[in-house]
């Protein structure tokens, strides 16, 4: 093999994606080129989204390689023997690998790289992410340390595919499940769906969710919030929807809307044109002078993006090979869809039962006794189920946008909270003497946001604590601290989160519990939206 191995795996072909020589065609397989030692290109390998791989010319594998990402010097590289593995990795840790044509080139392709500077790195099982492993490895979470003793983790070795483990090696590759909203939305390559009757509220609740994490708002609804950047893709009704994200900036007066993007598309994702035209919105979108790569993606509606036949099972299980694994593991992102219940049942998703079987979670959007709108969790693969919130729609007057042509004054709507809209766990006469003091606290010293959700310093309660309980320092150290034990039940319980700074003392806390909140807010003689003075 020619000693100047960098050109020949470096590939220049007229479509890239994320891919070095990579193409496309309308069916969404991949075709890796095989270079020759003259840098011709000798065969190609069709890769589909399902796994099966076939040469185009012949089952013969011509001496060459082929490189996912750009080779420089002194750049970090991966030399792998499989594509699966290669494929995981450059997901995984968007760094280049390198893919012999044959294991016996493997060695001469090690040293030409290392002479030029690159430092080669051996592909572990933290590496990868493959197809049915993404959902356990959310975005941007450390991977735990190997185990130390080499014999508790047994893999393949044939063909380097599967990975299996036994004994104590499970404990060391556990990732926690890291929540966007907890217990409603997962962030991660997970899959969920919002579904309801139509004209009941279910895009009311995503742009209400999608918007409070786009915004970082604490709480959602009682529910903790974690800041993100959300894609909202409407297939249906763009006017409507605009004038709800308007409302929804006016009534929240905290929102800031940077990490939010609407994007109305007509085409259906099953089609070729329709699923090019996201992609290329996406890396639009996460290049240069944007840098916005979304951590979740609303899709509204299911029927305006599947042209298929939603009972049957094979046009599903496509459906799912062709968009929804490509947005996930390629996007790194979780995906929602909006969907609509049967005629006959309306606690029932529309279709075929592999809708909701591949689903992670799905969430119910009904009415509730009082005359608003309620979202149960009916299924979660990641937490428990019957978790829910109660809202009601209010109606918001845009005066920014004038009059239309009646004379009447431009208006949207957006959700509100409507009550005790969680189901709060049980607390201990401990932890309910906690809480009174929180809320003590909370009322002499809090912040209200515009959402009604009470806030305090770290230093405040520090002070409560010792000016009105006579807590000396060692206390306030012990119990105020990221080891302490003074607030585990009562966020466990969710009535309250809590966030430390970089020397693990108390930072803030945010009251979630509503009934908490509404009885802070009258103590205080203030309504929702008021600020403190």
């Amino acid at each position: 093999m020619n000693t100047d191995i960098i050109n020949q795996i470096t590939a220049n072909t007229e479509e890239v994606s994320f891919l070095s020589g990579v193409r496309k065609d309308d069916a969404m397989s991949f075709y890796l080129p095989y270079r020759d030692e003259k840098k011709i290109i000798v065969n190609y390998l069709k890769v589909g989204i399902d796994g099966k791989e076939r040469f185009i010319r012949s089952r013969f594998r011509f001496p060459g390689t082929f490189v996912l990402g750009t080779i420089e010097r002194k750049q970090p590289v991966y030399v792998c023997s499989d594509w699966r593995e290669a494929l995981s990795i450059f997901t995984m840790q968007k760094e280049t690998v390198v893919l012999p044509s044959s294991r016996n080139s493997r060695h001469k392709i090690e040293a030409t790289l290392k002479a030029r500077g690159c430092i080669i790195k051996e592909p572990t099982v933290e590496d990868q992410i493959r197809p049915r492993e993404t959902s356990q490895v959310p975005a941007e979470w450390p991977s735990p340390a190997m185990p130390a003793s080499t014999d508790l983790l047994s893999r393949t070795t044939s063909s380097g595919q599967d990975t299996f483990y036994i004994g104590n090696s499970l404990l060391g590759h556990f990732t926690p499940v890291r929540w966007l909203i907890r217990g409603f939305f997962p962030r991660g390559r997970f899959l969920g769906f919002i579904y309801s009757p139509s004209g009941v509220g279910k895009t009311f609740f995503a742009l209400d969710a999608a918007l409070h994490m786009a915004s970082g708002l604490p709480s959602w609804h009682g529910f903790i919030c974690h800041k993100a950047k959300v894609l909202y893709v409407a297939g249906e009704s763009e006017a409507a929807i605009r004038s709800r994200i308007i409302a929804f900036a006016k009534a929240y007066t905290d929102a800031f809307l940077e990490n939010f993007c609407f994007y109305p598309l007509s085409a259906p994702l099953s089609s070729a044109e329709g699923m090019e035209r996201l992609q290329k919105t996406l890396r639009e979108l996460e290049a240069a002078p944007y840098g916005f790569k979304p951590d979740i993606i609303f899709l509204d509606t299911w029927n305006t993006f599947f042209t298929g036949e939603e009972n049957n099972a094979v046009d599903i299980a496509r459906f799912r090979a062709d968009v929804i694994l490509r947005l996930q593991i390629f996007h790194d992102c979780a995906i929602v869809f909006l969907h609509h219940t049967t005629k006959a049942n309306d606690e029932d998703m529309r279709g075929s039962g592999a809708i909701k079987g591949m689903a992670d979670f799905t969430l119910r959007v009904s009415y509730n006794k009082e005359g608003g709108i309620r979202q149960t969790v009916t299924k979660n693969r990641l937490g428990p189920e019957g978790d829910y919130v109660d809202a009601r729609i209010k109606t918001v007057a845009i005066e920014s946008l004038g009059k239309d042509e009646d004379g009447f004054h431009v208006s949207g709507a957006c959700l509100e909270h409507s009550g005790n809209s969680k189901r709060l766990g049980m607390l201990s006469a401990e932890a309910t003497s906690k809480l009174s003091a929180i809320r003590d606290a909370m009322t002499l010293h809090g912040t209200p946001s515009c959402t009604g959700v009470w806030s305090l310093s770290g230093s405040a309660i520090e002070d409560h604590m010792r000016n009105v309980y006579g807590k000396d320092e060692a206390w306030l150290s012990e119990n105020l601290s990221r080891t302490g034990s003074f607030f585990d039940e009562l966020v466990d319980s969710g009535h309250i989160c809590i966030s430390w700074d970089e020397d693990g003392r108390l930072a803030s806390i945010t009251m979630l519990s509503p009934n908490e909140n509404d009885s802070i807010s009258r103590n205080r003689g203030l309504t929702t939206g008021q600020q403190a003075t």
